[in-house]
Formats: structure tokens, C-alpha cells, sequence
């Protein structure tokens, strides 16, 4: 502390910085200082105070953003039991915290529990705030992002639809929290296979980020991407080409050349020059793609499906059939293992067994 600096004075300066430093991704730095201005508010204030409860969540979200799941489940439970104790059951603060507890459980891949615990937030915000309030429509996409993430289309769709339209109606229709959702939703029409619906919705999504944020911003270059793929599935290749490949320069452009993010477009552009019996040219693209997915912490299933996608290029190409046998056994041992989608074990199955190795010489 400085001369004559009031140590909760110091605990709010910490806990505002390592915000500032969280948000640039330097982590390291931001739990330092909030394991100091947590220190120094239970020193001033006990264990059980609301701002210890606060500084006990900001912990945590950094916990997470490291990939210490457990250690953030810890913090974020104490905060609960803090907050329960000095607010009530019925708290918009409790609310809050059930809300980061659930959304360590869903990075968890735990979404039963999430659900569980954004429902009973989800309860708590309407009963205090009203049913309109902007924070019930955070809450629901909450929910049906849990939702969306267990298979249940039907639900996560209209909790997405009814956090649209309080999201409309109270911050207007070209807000960016109305983009988010307007995406949330288009995500579920993309998987249930109601592709012009979708693109409308991702379309719609882009202008209002374009709007907001610049036309060369990351969530831009991701709504690209989104809609890219739509494109994709209608046979739309030109339109898809150009949405990939202006999603990739503005990724280039503004993130690391091995962020999880350019694989998405790489992967879409490779995906159509195998459609367009283009293996040759696809090859490079997924190759890179791999390369990010194998070392970025991507979910198995995506690396699962750029090694899958590269095999078939490599054997359709006949650049390298031998390896291309190897890339689908290690796709067919994640499946083993439970990564991926019925269909896609299926489809890699079929493929390999009409795919026999190449004879020795």
C-alpha cells in the first residue's frame, strides 16, 4: 500500500485493473491482482462480505480463462454461499452469481447442471426485475445456450426468440446484444437444417456488427463465417467463397495467425474445393487448419473433422494416400473415444472401408 492509501481503496484500483488486464488477455497479471484485492477486502471487510463475495467471481472467471475449471468452481460456490447469506435466496446479486457458477459448469460440458442453475437465476431476475428487464433476456440466452449445447433445438429456439424480443422492444432492433442473439437463433435453424431462415437471421446478425463495430472487426469476420456456412450447405460456393475469404483477412488482420477462429474459415474454404472436386487446392487450407486446431484448445471434434476432411483431400488428390489412411484411423480413434457424432463414425467407417490402404510395393 502507499503511504496513507486506505487498503479498500487499493482492493477497488486492483480489481479495476485486472479487469482492464483480463480483457487484453493477460491473465497471469489479473490474478495477482485480484488475489490481492481479495486478500485485502477480507482483511477489511470478513469472509463474508458482498465485495469479497464480487472479488471471489472475478477470481474465478480467471480461473477459468486459464483452464482451472475446478479451482473456479470453488470460488464461484463461495460467492454463491456469501452472497445467499448476506442478500437472500431471491437476490438479483445471487442471480448474478448463479449465473457465473452455471456458466463454469456449461465450459465444464456439464449442461444439465447449467441449465439447472441459469433457470433458477433466470427465476430470480424475473421475480425481482420484471419479465421485460434486460438482464432476463441475458438469462434466457443463457439457458438456451445450455439447451442449444444438449441437442434441444425446439427449447433453446424460443428462449433465443423470447430473449429477442425483450432485447428488441427495450434496446432496440440494431443493438449489438440484439445481433448476438439474432446469431444464437440462426445457429439453431442452421442445425435443424432451415437454411434460408438462417441465413436471414445471420444476415441481419452481420449488418447490425458491421454497424456497431466496423467492418473489420472479430465478431464481424465470425458472423461472415456463420453465414458462409449457410451458404455452403444451399450450394451457394461463390457467395460462401467470398464471405470465407473476407472473414479470413479480417481475422488475419486483427488476431494471432494461429487463433482457433481462422480455422473456421479455412476449414469452409478447403470444404469447398473438395465439394468442387478441387482436392489439390484444398489441401493447404486444411493443412493449416489442422495445424491451429491441433495446438489452439479447440473441442476434439473439430480437430476430428479437419483431419477427416484432409484425409479425403490427400486420397481424392492422390498426394499422399498412405497418410491419408493414417489422418481418418486417429478421426476413427477420437470416435472411439466419444468425440464426435454418430453420423460422423458412421461416415468414417464407410470411408475407410472403401478406402483400402494402399498395397505395398
Amino acid at each position: 500500500l502507499l503511504a496513507g492509501e486506505h487498503p479498500l481503496q487499493r482492493a477497488f484500483l486492483d480489481n479495476n485493473l485486472a479487469i482492464v488486464l483480463e480483457a487484453s488477455g493477460a491473465y497471469d497479471q489479473a490474478l495477482r491482482l485480484h488475489e490481492r484485492a481479495l486478500a485485502l477486502r477480507e482483511a477489511a471487510l470478513g469472509k463474508d462480505h458482498p465485495d469479497v463475495a464480487a472479488s471471489l467471481d472475478n477470481l474465478a472467471g480467471v480461473h477459468l480463462a486459464l483452464g482451472s475449471s475446478e479451482e473456479a468452481l470453488r470460488l464461484h460456490t463461495r460467492a454463491l454461499e456469501i452472497y445467499e447469506r448476506a442478500l437472500g435466496w431471491a437476490h438479483p446479486d445471487v442471480a448474478d452469481s448463479l449465473n457465473n457458477l452455471a456458466n463454469t459448469w456449461q465450459a465444464r460440458g456439464e449442461y444439465k447442471e447449467a441449465a439447472r442453475l441459469h433457470r433458477r437465476a433466470l427465476a430470480i431476475y424475473e421475480q425481482t426485475l420484471g419479465d421485460q428487464h434486460p438482464r432476463v433476456a441475458h438469462s434466457l440466452n443463457n439457458l438456451g445456450l445450455a439447451h442449444y449445447a444438449m441437442g434441444s433445438h425446439g427449447e433453446a429456439g424460443a428462449l433465443f426468440t423470447r430473449a429477442l424480443t425483450i432485447q428488441e422492444t427495450v434496446k432496440g432492433k440494431t443493438h449489438p446484444d440484439v445481433a448476438t442473439t439474432l446469431n444464437n437463433l440462426a445457429n439453431v435453424r442452421h442445425n435443424t437444417r432451415e437454411f434460408a431462415e438462417a441465413a436471414r437471421l445471420y444476415a441481419r446478425s452481420l449488418a447490425i456488427y458491421e454497424q456497431s463495430l466496423g467492418k473489420h472487426h472479430p465478431d464481424v469476420a465470425q458472423s461472415l463465417i456463420n453465414l458462409a456456412y449457410v451458404h455452403t450447405e444451399l450450394g451457394a460456393y461463390d457467395e460462401a467463397t467470398r464471405l470465407f475469404t473476407r472473414a479470413l483477412a479480417i481475422l488475419e488482420q486483427t488476431l494471432d495467425g494461429d487463433h482457433a477462429s481462422l480455422a473456421f474459415a479455412l476449414h469452409g474454404l478447403g470444404a469447398i474445393d473438395l465439394a468442387r472436386g478441387r482436392p489439390a487446392e484444398a489441401i493447404p487450407r486444411f493443412e493449416r487448419a489442422q495445424a491451429i486446431r491441433a495446438t489452439a484448445g479447440v473441442p476434439e471434434e473439430f480437430l476430428a473433422e479437419t483431419r477427416f476432411a484432409l484425409a479425403r483431400a490427400l486420397w481424392d488428390a492422390d498426394a499422399d494416400r498412405p497418410r491419408a489412411r493414417i489422418l481418418a484411423e486417429q478421426v476413427q480413434r477420437a470416435h472411439l473415444a466419444g468425440v464426435g457424432t454418430y453420423q460422423e463414425r458412421l461416415a468414417v467407417q464407410a470411408w475407410l472401408a472403401s478406402h483400402p490402404a494402399p498395397a505395398s510395393p
